[in-house]
């Protein structure tokens, strides 16, 4: 494979943050000019057409910018080249051509030439040299990365099986057997629902279930959790606390929720205040409990920059008697690790290796 698909080549220079809010300002500028320069190459498309076009098309760039831009920020190639990987393998898996996304980025760079000023140019042409390298990979030499945990238990694969297919009833009778046989639920969350959670968002995006699928297995998950926390054993309290929540723009809860149940059953006394909790708040009730942890859950690129504004007001605002800030969620296992600007203390890949770590 050529150098760009090595992981440790993927780092670029990180462009300032002028250019970034710069960048922001023009988004709706870039989506007019990549969208106008697409009707110019394709003048077959018909005028009652094109405000569609136009939608889907700023939609489109709302994505590909977001992505070239945290990439940039972070100097982490590695968040835009998984993302245009996932596009190729969302696109192709539907039967759809990547020919406009390949024009999209040709077209954005055309922009960046003209409006950005050195030396940053370079580190937005890279990465879309990057995502246009492995658009332009045969299918057959293309090595789809998908999302793995640390550890998978055997029975992952049948309670994968069960969820996909909406047997509530056998996934509940798998982590019942597990269980009554010695597994803690840390074990269960991270050897058998993590694994096959992320097997589920692989298969989503491979287009082998639908959206409701998708929905319905972390729905059974989700009850299947609660019946098994409250089957599970707990250590003494150990006098720490802990706050968890999801960062701004992160609605998937439910690895969050495996670190907090974790916590409590090695004695901690924890807060989960779920999805999506605004800046603000979550300072507010950090302000108010004075916790010794607050664990920040990150799912997608774009959230990077909530995890900076929360850690950076945390150790504002508390100074030496702050917290302990610590991070993890799909987006951070998948570039392993943290990417610069973030402040955040510690990074964990699943709910037993904080337990391990903090207990």
């Amino acid at each position: 494979m050529s150098n760009w698909l090595d992981q440790n080549s993927d780092n670029v220079s990180p462009v300032s943050e002028k250019s970034i809010a710069f960048l922001r300002l023009q988004a709706d500028e870039l989506s007019e000019y990549v969208t106008n320069r697409y009707f110019e190459r394709h003048p077959e498309c018909r005028v009652e057409d094109q405000p569609r076009i136009r939608r889907l098309c700023k939609e489109d760039m709302n994505h590909h910018l977001g992505f070239t831009l945290m990439a940039a920020s972070t100097g982490n190639g590695r968040i835009f080249i998984n993302y245009i990987f996932w596009l190729r393998q969302v696109l192709e898996s539907r039967g759809l051509t990547l020919d406009h996304t390949e024009e999209s980025l040709r077209t954005i760079a055309e922009y960046l030439d003209v409006h950005v000023e050195s030396p940053d140019i370079e580190t937005y042409r890279q990465l879309l040299g990057k995502g246009l390298a492995v658009l332009e990979v045969p299918t057959d030499q293309l090595p789809v990365p998908e999302h793995h945990s640390r550890i998978e238990l055997p029975k992952a694969k049948d309670y994968t099986r069960a969820i996909v297919s909406g047997n509530s009833q056998l996934a509940g009778e798998i982590t019942n057997r597990e269980m009554s046989a010695g597994l803690s639920l840390v074990d269960l969350g991270v050897g058998i629902v993590q694994p096959a959670m992320y097997q589920v968002g692989n298969l989503w995006q491979s287009n082998k279930i639908g959206v409701a699928q998708e929905h319905m297995a972390t729905a059974i998950t989700q009850n299947i959790l609660a019946r098994a926390f409250m089957e599970a054993k707990f250590e003494d309290p150990n006098g720490r606390t802990a706050v968890l929540s999801c960062v701004p723009g992160n609605h998937h809860s439910l690895g969050l929720r495996m670190v907090s149940d974790a916590l409590e059953t090695a004695g901690w006394a924890c807060e989960f205040l779920g999805a999506d909790t605004p800046v603000e708040a979550l300072v507010s009730f950090v302000d108010q409990k004075r916790p010794d942890l607050v664990a920040l859950s990150v799912s997608m690129p774009e959230q990077l920059e909530h995890l900076e504004l929360i850690s950076s007001r945390l150790r504002d605002e508390f100074s030496s008697g702050r917290p302990s800030i610590v991070a993890g969620g799909l987006m951070l296992n998948v570039l392993m690790g943290l990417p610069t600007r973030t402040k955040v203390d510690e990074w964990f890949m699943d709910a037993k290796q904080i337990v391990e770590e903090k207990t």
